[in-house]
């Protein structure tokens, strides 16, 4: 971490890695700003003010433009975490680029208005993948419902009505097309990635943040309660030694190890009905 003379305050991923404070990798961070406000203030409205005119906030910091979706919601979300913290007046200063960047997303993912994402977006797998599920779907509820309420405490009353609708929308139909009796899914496509059927870690990513920030249940709750213990059933490994499907997974990209052989965790992705799609991430760019 540093706080630079301007203001900025900073941190990168590792030591030596990774630079520009992606958006996709430090919204999963939550401590910070829980414990001290400011800081999550800070990191927040750095990103706002990042923003270029028509709402998309970059990934970096370091001149890298590129748009990631779970980066984007995972500030809208922050937002509303910052707005819960610290005080209303931050908000009202703040809301027309949060409103901007909520609206991009729309824009971008989600044009015919259904709370469904369609298209490709770039993500912390570092690769292009398919909007179509409820890992990134469920990060776009979350996020809608977060500026749903930051329209209604601004006096937005046609913005919150529209946000309020994709919602509404979007949780009913995420649920019929995404949870396959045990667990949550990608629709698989023919273009970018896709963990199709497979029993992924972040299937309920939304989830997780709405849960933080009191936004309620964004699918069915017994059904979510269900996908929680599969994930544990499906991903757990007690350690990644031994001739299984998943020994040397770990080590197969040949780009990171994050894990030692005796080891255990969760698996990031599991395809318990030995289906895994050939577009797969893992795939793609081994």
């Amino acid at each position: 971490m540093w706080w630079a003379k301007n203001g900025f305050f900073g941190g990168r991923e590792g030591w030596g890695c990774c630079p520009g404070m992606p958006t996709h990798v430090f919204h999963y961070a939550q401590a910070q700003a829980w414990l001290w406000p400011e800081v999550g203030q800070r990191w927040t409205q750095q990103w706002l003010d990042n923003a270029d005119s028509t709402g998309k906030i970059p990934m970096r910091f370091n001149g890298d433009s590129t748009f990631t979706m779970d980066g984007q919601t995972g500030v809208i979300l922050s937002a509303y975490r910052t707005y819960q913290t610290t005080n209303k007046s931050w908000l009202d200063g703040s809301w027309p680029q949060v409103k901007k960047a909520m609206d991009y997303v729309v824009a971008h993912g989600d044009a015919d208005h259904d709370g469904i994402l369609s298209g490709t977006f770039n993500t912390t797998l570092d690769g292009v993948e398919t909007g179509n599920g409820s890992w990134l779907g469920s990060m776009y509820l979350a996020s809608v419902h977060a500026a749903q309420k930051m329209a209604e405490a601004e006096g937005d009353t046609a913005t919150a009505e529209l946000y309020g609708s994709l919602y509404e929308k979007g949780r009913i139909a995420g649920e019929k097309a995404y949870f396959n009796g045990d667990y949550y899914t990608e629709i698989n496509s023919d273009t970018g990635a896709s963990y199709g059927n497979g029993s992924e870690i972040d299937m309920l990513l939304g989830q997780w943040w709405s849960t933080q920030l009191g936004l309620g249940d964004i699918y069915d709750s017994a059904h979510m309660d269900k996908a929680a213990g599969e994930l544990f059933k499906n991903n757990y490994r007690d350690n990644l030694l031994g001739d299984t499907p998943y020994s040397g997974y770990n080590y197969s990209h040949q780009f990171r190890q994050y894990a030692l052989e005796t080891d255990g965790g969760l698996q990031m992705i599991a395809w318990p009905h030995s289906d895994q799609p050939s577009n797969t991430l893992s795939t793609k760019t081994s």
